[in-house]
């Protein structure tokens, strides 16, 4: 999971990289931090779910040579139905806070569990 949480801030910082790129300067400077803790706490069971699905994509788009895009992680992003910002808020709050942290782990199991097995089956026992 841990693998999982390095894959999020890899795929958030390029997303930020081109947010920015693409986001006009803001006219005023932004809220302190300290503003935005109360609205960081409130983080719908929906967007938990959808970021678990965005990181689990992107681990998908990392394990294909070319794939891991900035293109192709924001549409995943998309996709998921989050904004870039939002998904970059959620992953910045990955490393600052275990408990969110310990959240979209769970999410992510959840997912995994949920899905079919997208990796090849272990070769069956052999018994002799």
């Amino acid at each position: 999971m841990l693998r999982t949480a390095l894959v999020a801030a890899a795929a958030a910082m390029a997303l930020t990289q081109t947010a920015a790129a693409q986001t006009p300067a803001p006219a005023a400077p932004a809220a302190p931090a300290a503003a935005a803790a109360p609205e960081a706490a409130a983080v719908s069971d929906q967007d938990l779910k959808a970021y678990a699905r965005v990181l689990l994509d992107i681990e998908k788009l990392r394990a294909t040579p070319g794939a891991l895009t900035q293109p192709a992680m924001a549409e995943a992003v998309q996709k998921a139905g989050l904004d870039p910002t939002k998904f970059n808020d959620m992953t910045k709050r990955m490393t600052s806070d275990s408990a969110f942290n310990q959240s979209v782990q769970a999410a992510v199991r959840e997912l995994q569990a949920a899905a079919p097995a997208a990796a090849p089956a272990a070769a069956p026992a052999t018994g002799g």
